[in-house]
């Protein structure tokens, strides 16, 4: 059963009091009464004020998240140009460069090993420290360690034109983690294959669809037809895997600008 409310009962006191003449309150009742005013008009304050602070909180925590996005682009911009200055790059972005792999009939193999998969993390086999790699200073071991890739097209293809016109594979590669610049390329901790160019005995691919390209690296589609209408290079196929390399570093060079965590 519900209690009856304070207001009724003093109304019904009232009516009481009133209907057989009863002219004073009891002394305790006032003195609850008074009581109950005085706390009710404490309260009051109370819930005021803590609406005033309330208030005073939230644009607090507006301003405190506004400075907060500031100082934070401010520490990765003086973090990011420390970084430059004193030899790897550091970017929340990836970096862009070329790779080129012998083609073979198990898959691609690049200078030091065999690559597997499209994605690959380097280690330095003259070094217990993994943590720094690339190292900086290049004096673990020759060549220093890391994965390499060009800043130019042309120029890694000039650079193996030995094997360039038979069997070749050329990529555009991302990227991550500690990357070490120097004049004509880069030495990176994590490499991605964004688009690739398979070139064997005159017959070009092309592609820049990741499942096709991690398929291509584990040996899956290496032995299908490519002279494709697509594809076909006429004879120039290497003048068409610049042209291509240098279309893909454009495109992707956007996509990582709006994406760059989606590799």
């Amino acid at each position: 059963m519900a209690e009856t409310s304070i207001p009724k009962l003093r109304q019904e006191w009232e009516r009481l009091r009133l209907k057989y003449g009863v002219a004073d309150s009891p002394p305790e009742l006032e003195g609850l009464l008074r009581n109950q005013r005085r706390r009710q008009a404490n309260l009051r304050d109370l819930r005021d004020r803590l609406r005033r602070i309330q208030r005073e909180i939230d644009v607090l925590e507006t301003e405190v998240a506004g400075v907060e996005k500031t100082l934070r682009y401010f520490l990765n911009d003086v973090i990011h140009r420390i970084r430059l200055e004193h030899g790897p790059s550091w970017s929340p972005d990836p970096v862009l460069g070329f790779r080129v792999w012998q083609l073979e009939e198990n898959g691609l193999h690049g200078y030091r090993q065999h690559w597997k998969h499209r994605s690959l993390t380097a280690l330095c086999g003259s070094s217990n420290d993994q943590e720094d790699v690339p190292h900086t200073e290049g004096q673990c071991s020759s060549p220093p360690c890391g994965i390499y890739a060009a800043k130019e097209i042309g120029e890694i293809l000039d650079a193996h034109s030995a094997i360039a016109v038979e069997r070749i594979a050329v990529g555009l590669v991302a990227m991550t983690g500690k990357v070490v610049e120097h004049e004509r390329g880069y030495r990176a901790k994590e490499v991605t294959v964004l688009s690739l160019a398979l070139l064997r005995e005159g017959q070009l691919h092309l592609t820049d669809d990741p499942d096709e390209v991690e398929l291509l690296f584990q040996g899956i589609g290496l032995s299908g037809e490519w002279n494709t209408a697509s594809n076909h290079a006429g004879g120039k196929p290497l003048a068409r895997i610049i042209e291509y390399m240098n279309q893909q570093r454009e495109e992707k060079t956007k996509w990582i600008s709006e994406s760059p965590r989606e590799l």
